[in-house]
């Protein structure tokens, strides 16, 4: 379906879902509102419809819209544009039912269910008080009232005697650096929706959430891996293969940690994208580049290149390849 206008109404159609994409000032708002209408025409009460939205303007934006249309439709007039015109039929069906059920929407317009996330959950929680287990109605925290919330949350873990034994290793890990530890914490806190439920795993089954999160750096891994070896032509792949058995045998033999420090597969697998291979693709970006990133210009035995006579060949074979 190319029609631009039968997409339209199509997506008007109140037993199926969609999701619109479109720009910026493509008609994506009266889209929606034209849907709210719709939906509000075969309802009994306005509050059976509900839209969401992301920030309080768009909210705001979105209610004042609807009741615009609800006030040019009390006109005779139909609009000469199509697509105005769908959204005075529609706001005049919400017209009758206002009248039919009495929803007095003019003076009511508190009844448009058109809520922020937030303000959603909060209704819902406050419904539900027994459930939430929150007792008294919660309350909507701006986001510095969050943060305060967050830090003193945070400063309690960490002069809490029955944590000091669990956070030692990460003080140590960040050098004893309190302040770090509790910044991080906190920004973890403030993102707990992406962990949580991998902790509550872990209490039901450890060993579960270990191979889960093994699973995603091996995919980390793979990805890096993959990215490497897109950029890598035949010919330089050609070359690696040949350069990665003979400075890996160097490096060993200065007891060198900064290069692939050993190679169990066939020289034609090194370059293969599995996870055996990590050790050779970290191997690689050892080899040509510096810890900055930066191409290597300095080849010496560090990088598995010994100040021998007899390896002028391969070491010029290297200096090439960082010159392309």
């Amino acid at each position: 379906m190319s029609d631009p206008e039968a997409i339209r109404r199509k997506a008007l159609n109140p037993i199926q879902s969609y999701i619109v994409q479109a720009p910026a000032g493509s008609g994506k708002t009266e889209l929606l509102i034209q849907r709210f209408l719709k939906l509000l025409s075969i309802s009994s009460t306005p509050e059976e419809i509900v839209a969401i939205t992301f920030t309080r303007k768009s909210a705001i934006e979105m209610r004042e819209r609807i009741l615009q249309a609800l006030n040019e439709a009390k006109n005779l007039l139909k609009p000469k544009d199509d697509y105005k015109a769908l959204t005075w039929i529609l706001a005049k069906k919400v017209l009758e039912r206002d009248k039919i059920f009495q929803w007095q929407l003019e003076i009511n317009p508190h009844r448009l269910r058109i809520l922020t996330i937030d303000a959603l959950v909060h209704q819902i929680c406050s419904q539900m008080p027994i459930l939430t287990g929150f007792g008294a109605p919660p309350e909507i925290k701006e986001d510095n009232e969050i943060e305060v919330c967050y830090q003193r949350a945070i400063k309690q873990l960490l002069i809490s005697d029955d944590y000091k034994r669990i956070l030692e290793p990460l003080l140590l890990h960040l050098d004893n650096k309190a302040d770090l530890l509790e910044k991080l914490l906190i920004k973890m806190l403030s993102h707990r929706e992406q962990w949580i439920e991998h902790i509550i795993d872990y209490y039901s089954n450890p060993d579960l959430l270990k191979k889960k999160l093994e699973k995603g750096l091996e995919f980390i891994a793979l990805d890096a891996m993959q990215k490497a070896s897109n950029l890598i032509d035949n010919t330089l792949a050609n070359q690696l293969i040949h350069l990665i058995p003979f400075t890996s045998i160097n490096v060993q033999k200065t007891k060198s940690t900064n290069i692939i420090s050993a190679y169990a597969s066939p020289h034609t697998e090194l370059l293969k994208i599995k996870i055996q291979n990590l050790s050779v693709w970290k191997g690689i970006a050892n080899l040509l580049l510096t810890q900055k990133g930066e191409w290597r210009k300095r080849i010496d035995k560090s990088v598995g290149f010994p100040p021998n006579s007899g390896y002028k060949q391969e070491k010029l074979q290297m200096q090439n390849l960082l010159a392309q």
